[in-house]
């Protein structure tokens, strides 16, 4: 008896003893890679449909404290928020609160939105959650969204500039409801209305990536359902999914656990700011998190999804236009587009963005079974030496094993 209990300790500590070595072996590969990257830090992590398989914390999430960036450092997650409307959307079509074709109009409350050119073409959510709706902001209506906790230190700061300006720009910006602002840009009285706002290109015509679209659909949802955007996510998705390091603000986080954002240029330290039209980027959260949200996609994906039924998800990772009659401006990598999140032609769906003093990459593949998760408190634009950087540890992510077991 007592041997054929050893036989079995020896059993059970040997896949332990491998996994603890692979986890090792990829921690400092993974290390490695971040130390020729010059970030200031940043988390990643390997999901399948049964779980986080890899996730680690690399550099700091504040360069002057030195203090560590790990798997719970949480960070403004940018446009990947967006993955969440998108869920919140499926869900109201599930219960029938809304409908995926019909005048978004028919809806709003103390809101009218009307494309200027094409005034009696309706706008739709199938086209808000995928950038065709002919909405295409000005930089002069995006730049009231930010709302900084505290001025730059444009006297002392090392920015360049391009930064200055926009900081400038930003400088008499303060709080205002998700309504409110919108109100500023649609209306035709409103100070940020422009009909430049809009393309020259008829709604469900034309893939223009637009900010303020993914917030108009969270707002229709607000008056579908009747209940704040904020509330319903949280009651009707977080819960669900046991999702509890999810924020929309800064004032409803801790903020000594919240990363500090870098510019991509001199890595100059910005201050934490507030998105006014927050559910198209405004979550802060954690890679855990995102990498549990994730999870939740793929199995979601898969037809095994806790939130939604599988015919919900079917519809909203589905291809929302016919493959011989795509709207224009696509790309070429681009096959169609699901609920805010892009289908490739390689077969990967995405959801990444590039902010202020973050980037997150967000990609899973269904055939293939897994996903993936990168994320930096730093902006990498395209022109920066870090977005090659940042491309080989994404690529390295592809080379870790589904069973990793961290």
């Amino acid at each position: 008896m007592k041997a054929a209990l050893l036989c079995l300790w020896i059993i059970l500590l040997i896949p332990s003893g491998i996994w603890a070595q692979q986890s090792d072996s990829l921690d400092q590969e993974l290390q490695s890679l971040f130390d020729a990257s010059n970030l200031p830090g940043m988390a990643v992590a390997v999901v399948t449909e049964s779980g986080i398989a890899y996730e680690a914390g690399f550099g700091f999430a504040d360069v002057q404290k030195e203090t560590p960036f790990t798997t719970e450092t949480l960070i403004n997650i940018g446009g990947v928020s967006r993955t969440v409307i998108g869920l919140a959307l499926a869900e109201a079509i599930e219960r029938k609160l809304v409908h995926i074709d019909t005048n978004i109009n028919r809806y709003l409350n103390d809101l009218e939105v009307i494309h200027p050119r094409f005034p009696k073409m309706p706008i739709t959510l199938r086209q808000l959650a995928t950038h065709t709706a002919g909405i295409k902001e000005t930089n002069r209506a995006l730049r009231p969204t930010y709302v900084f906790e505290l001025p730059p230190d444009l006297a002392h700061g090392e920015f360049t500039l391009p930064e200055r300006q926009f900081f400038k720009s930003t400088l008499g910006n303060y709080d205002q409801s998700l309504l409110t602002y919108l109100q500023r840009v649609f209306h035709k009285d409103g100070d940020l209305y422009d009909p430049l706002n809009f393309s020259r290109s008829a709604p469900g015509k034309k893939f223009h990536l637009s900010q303020i679209g993914p917030s108009l659909a969270a707002y229709v949802l607000e008056c579908a359902t009747d209940r704040d955007f904020i509330e319903y996510v949280e009651e009707r998705v977080f819960a669900p999914l046991k999702l509890q390091d999810m924020y929309w603000s800064l004032e409803s986080l801790d903020r000594s656990r919240h990363a500090t954002s870098y510019t991509a240029t001199k890595q100059q330290a910005i201050p934490q700011y507030d998105d006014m039209s927050y559910p198209d980027g405004g979550l802060h959260t954690n890679l855990h998190e995102t990498a549990l949200l994730l999870v939740e996609f793929l199995k979601g994906y898969q037809g095994n999804g806790t939130l939604l039924r599988a015919e919900t998800y079917r519809r909203m990772f589905a291809p929302q236009f016919p493959a011989d009659s795509l709207p224009e401006g696509f790309g070429p990598n681009i096959a169609n587009r699901a609920y805010f999140w892009v289908i490739q032609q390689d077969g990967w769906l995405t959801a990444s963005d590039r902010d202020i003093g973050s980037t997150v990459y967000m990609s899973f593949h269904p055939t293939m079974n897994y996903g993936k998760i990168f994320i930096t408190n730093l902006g990498i634009g395209d022109k920066t030496p870090y977005r090659d950087q940042a491309l080989k540890i994404w690529s390295f992510l592809d080379r870790i094993p589904r069973d990793a077991g961290k």
